[in-house]
């Protein structure tokens, strides 16, 4: 399920690391003597990744949401069966606790992808600075 998303996100970090590569702090950081490695992976990649940083968490709630018709689709036992399976039966609390527990793993992954953006670039702070409007 996840193999388009992993080609998508190589194709679009391929685009955003060519763009980078062609900006003048790299150029400075060559000419200053850093070595190939140190640039690619502190300057280049660091920087490019940020805007597929943003994406990171909505592909993994559709790799969520994508299991629930995997698994009732072949009737592979797990969460997703579970919940088509008692929508069906009408079971209410089940229902409720099932979409309760896929909301969590949502907000958590929607959290650690904003906190993932923070790590790799400085000018994005969660907290407002003095200053600040």
């Amino acid at each position: 399920m996840s193999l388009g998303n992993i080609a998508f996100y190589g194709m679009w970090l391929r685009r955003y690391m060519i763009d980078e590569s062609n900006k003048d702090y790299v150029r400075l950081a060559k000419a200053k003597g850093l070595s190939e490695g140190n640039v690619m992976f502190k300057h280049i990649f660091r920087n490019a990744f940020v805007p597929l940083a943003q994406y990171i968490p909505t592909a993994f709630l559709n790799t969520v949401i994508g299991s629930i018709y995997i698994e009732s689709l072949y009737s592979i036992p797990g969460m997703g069966g579970l919940l088509v399976t008692v929508i069906k039966k009408h079971d209410n609390a089940m229902v409720q606790g099932i979409v309760l527990l896929y909301a969590c793993v949502g907000v958590l992954g929607l959290l650690l992808g904003d906190l993932m953006m923070v790590m790799l670039d400085p000018r994005i702070s969660l907290g407002k600075k003095a200053g600040d409007r």
